[in-house]
């Protein structure tokens, strides 16, 4: 059994203080009042240990917060890359709808054309046309 060992030793201490020149009176009340505050203000090993063994609770408790938290980082981030997923294909729909729109504006632009030189072609054989007819009609004959 380990007995309890005294922080220091009162009366030698007393001793030292009367040899010092210390009345007994004033050697004693010293002695006390070291010893006082010693076996109020410091820490034993019983005390550490409570204290190490509440850090380390608080450490766990703490770690177990800052992971659930990183999990809930971690679950938005992949919930971001999804919505950025899910984007990046609604981009590329339409972006082929875009293509598909520019290859059926090319085919109307030259269908428009091809009709447009139709009627320049007619209107210039109708203006041949008149033209001749109205020079036939003045000539004698």
């Amino acid at each position: 059994m380990n007995a309890v060992r005294p922080l220091y030793d009162t009366l030698a201490y007393a001793k030292k203080l009367k040899e010092a020149g210390f009345t007994d009176r004033q050697a004693e009340v010293q002695a006390e009042a070291l010893l006082s505050f010693f076996q109020e203000g410091l820490a034993t090993k019983a005390d550490l240990h409570d204290v190490e063994t509440s850090l380390r609770s608080e450490m766990r408790d703490l770690e177990t917060r800052i992971d659930a938290r990183f999990n809930e980082v971690d679950r938005r981030f992949n919930e971001i890359d999804s919505r950025f997923n899910e984007m990046e294909g609604r981009f590329k729909e339409i972006d082929g709808r875009f293509s598909e729109i520019r290859l059926e504006i090319r085919a109307t632009n030259a269908e428009t054309k091809a009709e447009l030189v139709r009627w320049v072609v007619g209107v210039g054989m109708l203006q041949i046309a008149l033209i001749t007819a109205l020079l036939l009609k003045m000539l004698p004959g």
